[in-house]
């Protein structure tokens, strides 16, 4: 089993990449411990994400920790042509389309670690 399940996009050729941080910084990294399956069944109660809270706004198809109607949520985006499409996993087809402004990013959804028991 793998613990880390998103890794940062790869840099563009030619770019070096930065260096991976320390996850020391407070201001940059956040860690968010699921209580929810709205995300089952890649993630389940008890899995911890690492969110980069650098990240403030839209930028690729991914996971991100967002605020909608003033409720902080994880949720992936995705771009589609009617604006973003914002949607929990265990509800793919029951998400909804938001133009790119209406959608307040909180942080991108860099690490996730699954912890599971057995027994």
């Amino acid at each position: 089993m793998s613990h880390i399940l998103h890794q940062p996009s790869l840099p563009a050729i030619g770019q070096t990449p930065a260096a991976h941080s320390d996850f020391s910084d407070t201001a940059r990294w956040a860690t968010v411990a699921l209580t929810d399956s709205q995300n089952a069944p890649n993630y389940l109660p008890g899995d911890v994400l690492v969110i980069d809270l650098e990240v403030t706004e839209y930028r690729y198809d991914a996971m991100y920790a967002v605020e909608i109607d003033g409720e902080a949520l994880i949720r992936f985006v995705q771009h589609r042509p009617g604006g973003l499409y914002v949607y929990a996993l265990s509800g793919i087809y029951e998400g909804r389309t938001i133009p790119r402004a209406a959608l307040r990013v909180l942080g991108l959804v860099t690490y996730a670690n699954k912890l599971r028991r057995v027994g």
